[in-house]
């Protein structure tokens, strides 16, 4: 009960009094009146109505909706951050089996094209630039299976499943190690090929 509606009961507390007859209030008679109240505000405070009731549990409803809401949201940042991410990790390593293509694939066309040009005065030097040309062709063989290797990795992840994932995983590596196999490969055949280079001159 609020202080008019307070104010509003004891003066029609007064009004009936003076109706009555009674212009004189003993003031025991008063304090006992206002302890009554007193003790039906705190009954009325301890046992809610049922509308105020339903007023709790639906500002409960809609304290857990925020929240769920939030935590959806949450959710939704963290999904699209890890798809971002795993976007770039599927770029950057496409990337980097590209170039490994390219170098050793372009270093093998370039080789050959230049010991075709042997063939027309030197072809007792064609043998020295075997080694280096082996070499560029397996790194073009190494990073094919690596590139292989990403194809079936991305393909048993896809379905989730446990011993899929793990497969996926060993895939992965060989992938990687394939890749760097590569790496190794253009560089050996690149040292190789100039170690020859250097006994032409």
């Amino acid at each position: 009960m609020d202080a008019k509606a307070f104010a509003q009961e004891l003066k029609a507390v007064f009004e009936k009094l003076n109706a009555d007859g009674v212009t004189q209030v003993n003031t025991a008679n008063v304090a006992a009146y206002l302890e009554q109240l007193i003790n039906s505000l705190n009954e009325e405070t301890t046992n809610p109505t049922s509308v105020e009731i339903e007023h709790y549990k639906a500002m409960e409803r809609e304290y857990y909706k925020a929240q769920l809401q939030g935590w959806a949201e949450q959710q939704k940042h963290s999904y699209a951050q890890n798809i971002e991410m795993f976007r770039s990790v599927i770029t950057a390593g496409q990337n980097a089996l590209r170039s490994s293509f390219l170098m050793n694939g372009g270093a093998t066309v370039a080789l050959l094209a230049f010991i075709g040009k042997l063939t027309d005065n030197a072809k007792a030097k064609i043998p020295l630039f075997v080694g280096s040309l082996s070499l560029f062709v397996l790194g073009v063989l190494l990073i094919t299976g690596a590139s292989g290797c990403t194809y079936l990795g991305q393909r048993f992840y896809a379905p989730n499943e446990k011993s899929e994932v793990k497969v996926a995983y060993w895939l992965n590596i060989a992938s990687i190690l394939l890749g760097l196999a590569s790496y190794i490969a253009f560089i050996c055949g690149a040292v190789k090929a100039l170690h020859v280079f250097l006994l032409f001159a």
